[in-house]
């Protein structure tokens, strides 16, 4: 090699080294005008230091990291972080998604080395639906959306040599709080429910146990107490005719007449309110013989 070939190769040399020098300045002075502290204000670095932060630590306190449910699954409660999902070369990183929930869009950032497939467990009511995360290479790094029809996830993506996660699913903390929710409005309808209008007493609370003996005419609908009053109900039209006499049967008599005595009661619309608990009593309307009674009589079990 002569040397005018040797001085052709030095300045070749240098050139390539000039050209790298340049273009890794080139680069930073590009990264360092885009987004260095001329581009971003306080505020856009205070913003961009909570997130990291919240990357850090979660939200309320509850953490960054999932939990180990079982052996292979990784839990993460929906809306406390962004979680990280390890995943490794020749490995699948299966995420199930909430019973009944469905795919609307899936976006990954590194679409070029990261796959993702879908797959169906269950069916009906109990279908579930997952997505099958698999890397093309070690030490990558990306980001994933998931939108469904009830929310959508932000994931961290990473790849390893060998240590991944094989299964990740979710514990919703909000759908817990809208079940319970919704069961206490169940109760709360079905103690509406129970409750005997205008009375606000609950029928669970009550003792039906009642004969009731004597003329149709008078007879009272249904009968019960609550231990503390006793309440005779009359059919609502009886409201607009004359309502019998409420007494008290103290006694039976076989050769005399019966043991009466005038009860203490009030009534509201087509109710009589007894206070106590009524043990034997008789409706009459009328006068002697023409008289219609009714007998009431309690059947304590």
């Amino acid at each position: 090699m002569n040397k005018l070939t040797k001085f052709a190769l030095l300045v070749s040399a240098l050139a390539v080294c000039v050209n790298i020098v340049m273009a890794d300045s080139a680069y930073d002075d590009y990264f360092t005008e885009r987004n260095g502290d001329d581009f971003l204000t306080d505020d856009d670095l205070k913003v961009l230091e909570d997130l990291h932060k919240a990357d850090r630590i979660g939200v309320d306190g509850q953490g960054l990291q999932g939990s180990v449910a079982k052996p292979g699954e990784i839990v993460f409660t929906f809306g406390t972080s962004r979680p990280t999902v390890v995943c490794a070369v020749l490995e699948l990183c299966d995420i199930a998604l909430e019973k009944g929930e469905k795919v609307n869009t899936v976006q990954i950032g590194d679409a070029a080395r990261w796959l993702v497939d879908s797959a169906v467990s269950g069916s009906g009511d109990n279908e579930v639906q997952h997505l099958v995360v698999k890397p093309l290479d070690n030490a990558l790094r990306t980001s994933m959306i998931i939108t469904t029809d009830k929310r959508t996830y932000h994931l961290r993506l990473k790849s390893s040599i060998s240590d991944f996660m094989p299964q990740i699913r979710f514990i919703y903390p909000e759908d817990t709080l809208s079940k319970l929710n919704k069961i206490k409005e169940r109760k709360q309808k079905d103690e509406e429910r129970n409750v005997i209008a205008g009375t606000g007493v609950n029928i669970n609370d009550l003792n039906f146990n009642y004969e009731i003996e004597g003329n149709d005419k008078i007879k009272p609908t249904r009968i019960y107490h609550d231990g503390q009053k006793t309440y005779i109900e009359f059919p609502e039209k009886a409201v607009y005719a004359p309502l019998p006499a409420l007494v008290i049967v103290n006694k039976i008599n076989f050769f005399s007449e019966d043991d009466l005595q005038i009860a203490n009661y009030r009534v509201v619309k087509n109710r009589y309110i007894v206070d106590g608990v009524i043990e034997r009593a008789r409706l009459i309307l009328g006068e002697n013989d023409d008289a219609l009674t009714v007998d009431i009589i309690y059947k304590d079990k």
